[in-house]
């Protein structure tokens, strides 16, 4: 029997070649495990806001943080983030907590435990550069946030209005390509549960929206609105109804249906509060409005019809944001 000694030279080769092939992707796992540990560390947290603040995106958004306590694969502050625009800065919270899964992202799926953005300042709308790619206007894979606050946003003036303007909002967001949940509260009340496999859907809107506030101002409106939504049913049959008022006024009175994924708005509105000129003359104070459409992997396909006091419209298309 042959011993070691006399194996022949190609055997000899190959196994010297897979010893060294074990042996590199070893140092190869040592190294990234390292590189992953080093960046959980003081020196990490600096050098990775330095690689961040060096990275402009393509429509010239650029974010600069000035420090990272914390665990970056786990739970972080970023202290003074600076948010800039080909103009300049444009936004800074001094302030943002995070606690994230990295793990999601082995599913494809981005897990935010909690995020809350404090004390933060918007000095004027982004104007960013048109964007030279065409990529999906939504994301392709699922987003989950458990709880997202935002605790005293400043809007500048002139963003909502003559003067400064102030935003709280707690919320928790959904979304996966077979369940939708949103569910807000600030002076917008909103919840929105989308489940096709569950059977589930429930929809529940409550806005109070005072003459001088935020959500007005940003709608260019300069009177207090209310609106309602309520419903009752599954995913494969919802009814309810939109009822939306102003100074007294009934803004919109509108049938919501849900019919497996087809979704319907059927009633009357009144536009003339935020209507001028042509559009004005042509839609009046009375206008019919009826639309129907599926959602299904972010593509909306639907029928809609407008008749006003001097028009009368009738469409159908596709909107496909995942193919802009």
């Amino acid at each position: 029997m042959a011993g070691v000694a006399d194996q022949p030279p190609c055997i000899s080769r190959t196994s010297r070649a897979v010893k060294w092939a074990f042996g590199l992707i070893a140092a190869l796992a040592l190294l990234i495990v390292g590189a992953i540990a080093l960046l959980n560390t003081p020196i990490g947290e600096r050098y990775l806001a330095n690689r961040i603040a060096e990275r402009t995106f393509p429509n010239g958004l650029n974010i600069r943080i000035g420090r990272i306590d914390g665990n970056i694969y786990g739970a972080a502050i970023l202290h003074n983030v600076v948010l800039s625009d080909p103009l300049g800065p444009f936004a800074t919270i001094p302030r943002a907590e995070i606690d994230w899964n990295p793990r999601g992202w082995l599913t494809n799926r981005l897990e935010i435990n909690e995020l809350v953005l404090r004390r933060a300042n918007l000095a004027r709308l982004p104007e960013f550069l048109p964007s030279e790619e065409d990529n999906p206007i939504l994301p392709g894979f699922d987003i989950s946030v458990d709880r997202l606050e935002i605790d005293n946003l400043m809007l500048a003036p002139g963003i909502a209005g003559d003067r400064a303007q102030r935003v709280d909002m707690l919320a928790d967001v959904q979304v996966d390509d077979r369940r939708l949940f949103v569910e807000a509260r600030t002076r917008l009340d909103l919840l929105l549960n989308a489940e096709p496999d569950g059977d589930d859907f429930d929809l529940a809107l409550d806005l109070d929206a005072a003459g001088d506030g935020p959500l007005v101002r940003l709608a260019g409106l300069d009177a207090p609105y209310t609106a309602r939504i309520r419903g009752d049913g599954t995913w494969r049959r919802w009814d309810g109804a939109l009822v939306a008022r102003s100074g007294g006024r009934r803004v919109a009175a509108l049938e919501v249906s849900n019919r497996a994924g087809r979704f319907g708005l059927l009633g009357r509105i009144d536009p003339s509060g935020f209507t001028s000129g042509l559009s004005a003359a042509l839609l009046g104070s009375d206008v019919a409005l009826r639309t129907d459409m599926t959602i299904d992997d972010r593509v909306f396909d639907g029928r809609y019809a407008v008749v006003g006091q001097g028009v009368s419209a009738r469409a159908n298309g596709t909107i496909d944001l995942a193919e802009n």
